[in-house]
């Protein structure tokens, strides 16, 4: 952080690598956190009925498999100009957003 903080004079510049060095601290903890997937689910297990612990083994998988795999992809490619609109567009489930409002007279 302090690397990047001072390769950069300009503020702006320096908020956004800030901002994407914590984001890959997320990544990598949560790509951490993978490690012990199994072991939360045998705890999880203990505790909750099967029906819950489904629901469990839905949201770890998402959240400590998948979205640290994917975490990278969407940081850069929110950012980017070109990809943002097609990315949203596809993250929305293909629904156009207007942004213009229409009066009617």
């Amino acid at each position: 952080m302090v690397a990047a903080r001072s390769a950069s004079a300009d503020k702006a510049s320096a908020h956004k690598a800030r901002n994407t060095l914590l984001l890959h601290l997320v990544q990598l903890g949560l790509s951490l956190l993978s490690t012990m997937h199994n072991a939360m689910l045998v705890a999880v297990s203990k505790i909750v009925t099967m029906n819950l612990l489904l629901l469990f083994l839905n949201v770890f998988y998402v959240f400590i498999m998948l979205l640290p795999r994917c975490l990278s992809c969407l940081i850069y490619g929110l950012r980017d100009k070109s990809i943002r609109p097609v990315l949203l567009f596809n993250l929305c489930c293909r629904l156009k957003v207007s942004t213009k409002t229409q009066v009617s007279p």
